[in-house]
């Protein structure tokens, strides 16, 4: 029989025979498996290799595993199981298999914010600060069911030129709410979100002031609510994407990842020589030049040790889009770059299809890491 599942972009397909297991001692997955006769992969990354091995040391029986890459950079593995004996893949395995692809190669521990175990220090909605002696505001939102002894990603919002923080929580002008992502993400950590004010309705950050802005909130999330201090983000369209551009420049060191939607450096770039997790998109026919995106991309592509990638970007007038991840990266640093045949729009779609994907792939790419 063959079992499939899929998560997180990887599809891990089992071949073996029929029911049973009568050849399985027990449902547990021993850290140093010990196999008697031998197995094969080759390629793979330690998630999938990892599985392999646990396939053998649940499974007596079970005397060659050939594991392959299917797809470039590992979207998908292959596991042919050959045994001595009929068996079933318990549901149990395929579980563990699963978080194991899941959560290994990019997860970290939890760090804890000061506000983790304390009573909450900010309610969700509207909350105002000083910074530069002008008044600044940013909206909240805090899972229906928050738990302050549970440390949460927390991901910031950032709006385009003409844009505020309403209309992304309301996924209006253009938005979904709040980018799109709280209708997916549905996994054990949750998350916490902010969404800033701009000056003047956008970004330019003249002397880091918004840099400021954003890391003094940063800090009053980190005092007043339980965040995991690992997984913080920042996504935003146009002039949020350069914000959130300025913010890998400036203050990679507190951002785990940004993703970047057709933005610029309209809110420059001081500093942009440290590693942090990148993802952008951008529309090969859009207002803002994607010659300008392309060397942001590149910046980071080195920064993170990746390995400059030649792809073919989609024609205009095909309607489809184009999506690299680079490999080489440092571990924890990956580079995802997506093109597509468009404007400027944060919500591209494919030809013949009524959804964009730009929601599905910035929470595929945050996802990575737990």
């Amino acid at each position: 029989m063959r079992k499939q599942l899929r998560l997180d972009g990887y599809t891990t397909s089992f071949s073996a025979s029929c029911p049973l297991s009568s050849c399985l001692l027990a449902e547990q997955f021993p850290a140093a498996p010990t196999p008697s006769l031998g197995y094969q992969y080759a390629g793979l990354p330690p998630p999938a290799s990892r599985v392999a091995e646990h396939i053998w040391a649940a499974f007596p029986c079970v005397h060659v595993i050939l594991a392959t890459a299917v797809t470039e950079p590992f979207q998908s593995f292959s596991f042919e199981v050959k045994a001595s004996k009929s068996f079933e893949m318990p549901a149990s395995l395929l579980s563990w298999a699963s978080a194991l692809l899941a959560f290994s190669s990019l997860s970290s521990a939890a760090k804890p914010s000061f506000g983790c175990g304390k009573a909450v220090g900010i309610a969700e909605g509207n909350h105002t600060l000083t910074v530069n002696s002008k008044e600044r505001w940013y909206l909240l939102k805090t899972p229906s069911s928050y738990d302050n002894s549970h440390p949460y990603r927390l991901i910031f919002t950032l709006h385009a030129m003409g844009g505020n923080p309403t209309l992304v929580a309301n996924g209006e002008g253009g938005y979904l709410p709040w980018y799109g992502l709280p209708a997916l993400i549905n996994d054990g950590v949750d998350a916490i979100y902010v969404a800033p004010n701009g000056l003047d309705r956008g970004w330019a950050n003249r002397g880091n002031e918004d840099v400021t802005l954003i890391s003094d909130i940063l800090k009053d999330m980190k005092t007043n609510l339980c965040i995991d201090e690992n997984l913080v983000f920042s996504i935003g369209f146009s002039y949020g994407a350069s914000m959130s551009t300025a913010l890998a420049c400036n203050v990679a060191k507190d951002f785990r990842a940004v993703v970047t939607q057709s933005g610029g450096l309209m809110s420059g770039c001081e500093g942009g020589n440290d590693p942090i997790a990148f993802y952008g998109q951008h529309g090969v026919d859009g207002d803002l030049n994607i010659t300008t995106a392309r060397a942001i991309r590149d910046r980071f592509v080195k920064n993170n040790g990746c390995t400059p990638q030649e792809f073919m970007p989609p024609a205009v007038g095909s309607g489809m889009h184009v999506k690299v991840e680079h490999k080489g990266c440092k571990e924890g640093y990956p580079v995802t770059w997506l093109e597509y045949d468009g404007g400027h729009t944060p919500q591209p779609k494919d030809k013949g299809t009524n959804t964009t994907y730009s929601a599905v792939e910035a929470w595929k790419f945050f996802s990575q890491f737990r």
